[in-house]
This record gives structure tokens, C-alpha cells and sequence, in this order.
């Protein structure tokens, strides 16, 4: 991750924006401080399997669809 001050950003968009295609996260710093204030991160539209971590060899989660009825909802 690579971090710069939003005035530096907002002037060199474009360079950051094709660093973001590239898969690198920016993160951005605000005032003299240089408080960081945000994290931008590329968006993929890849499905992968999420992984249960730690508790992984304790069972597994299978969703079939969250879909559910209005009567469904609202019973007790």
C-alpha cells in the first residue's frame, strides 16, 4: 500500500487510478499531520470461496439463498 496527501492525489488522479488497475491499494493522508483518512483498495469482480479461517476444521457453511418471504420475517 502506498500513501499520499489528498491535495497530491486529487492532481495526479489519473496516475493513481491506473495504479489502482494494477492492484495496489492507496491509502490517504490529510493535513500537516498527515492523518490517514482513507483506504482505497481496486475493485475485482471475482467471486472467490471464502475461508472460515481458524475454525475451518470445525465445520463447514453452505448457503443456499437468502431469500425469504414476508411471512417468514414477521413470525414470531
Amino acid at each position: 500500500m502506498i500513501s499520499v496527501q489528498i491535495g497530491e492525489f486529487k492532481t495526479k488522479m489519473s496516475f493513481y487510478l491506473q495504479l489502482l488497475q494494477k492492484g495496489v491499494n492507496i491509502g490517504l493522508l490529510y493535513g500537516r499531520g498527515k492523518k490517514p483518512v482513507a483506504k482505497i483498495t481496486p475493485w475485482f469482480n471475482e467471486k472467490s470461496e471464502r475461508k472460515l479461517g481458524v475454525l475451518s476444521k470445525y465445520g463447514t457453511v453452505k448457503l443456499k439463498s437468502f431469500k425469504i418471504t414476508d411471512e417468514e420475517l414477521l413470525s414470531p
